[in-house]
């Protein structure tokens, strides 16, 4: 028998550990699993491509990137929050994925939930889960930050009333994915 400490296996790599029935530590974890579909105020379907699984059958983790640009933009397409053509662009300052529970193949689509978590003068926080189909707990969630930008000077500029008034409709005051990521 050595002296040399035993180092833990990742549990990404094992089991879920029995005590919270899923993929990540208690302390990294727990928050989420408080999170349900019904907290997020908009939900659609992200259809799955062969292309997004790796080879061991698992989607690939910058795909959960992609599926949550999917959500916006059926989100933004949906809700008519960006004028066409518009002096208003908005640029991505700041993302966030954790990955809860493994989707794995032959999953042909996953459902996705949006939320405004925050508005400022010229920002604004999107919580993102990604759902299994019938599933109350999310497999993945994540935010992203998005700055107001104006397409001539490329400066911050105050979010336009329009799209203001859009993204209120689908503000959920005080929920927060993962607060202070």
């Amino acid at each position: 028998m050595s002296d040399t400490p035993t180092v833990p296996v990742p549990l990404a790599c094992g089991s879920p550990p029995a005590e919270t029935g899923n993929f990540m530590p208690r302390e990294l974890g727990a928050s989420a699993y408080q999170e349900r579909r019904e907290a997020y105020s908009f939900l659609t379907k992200v259809p799955l491509r062969w292309s997004d699984f790796d080879m061991m059958g698992h989607v690939n983790n910058v795909q959960y990137m992609r599926c949550f640009e999917v959500i916006a933009i059926d989100f933004f397409n949906a809700c008519d929050v960006f004028p066409q053509g518009g002096s208003v662009t908005i640029f991505a300052a700041e993302n966030l994925c954790r990955f809860l529970k493994p989707l794995n193949y032959p999953l042909r689509a996953v459902d996705g939930g949006l939320r405004v978590e925050h508005m400022g003068k010229s920002s604004l926080r999107f919580g993102f889960a990604l759902f299994r189909q019938g599933d109350s707990e999310p497999s993945a969630v994540g935010y992203w930050v998005q700055v107001f930008i104006d397409r001539a000077t490329h400066r911050s500029t105050p979010m336009p009333d329009k799209s203001r008034a859009a993204l209120a409709r689908y503000l959920m005051p005080g929920k927060w994915t993962f607060p202070g990521a």
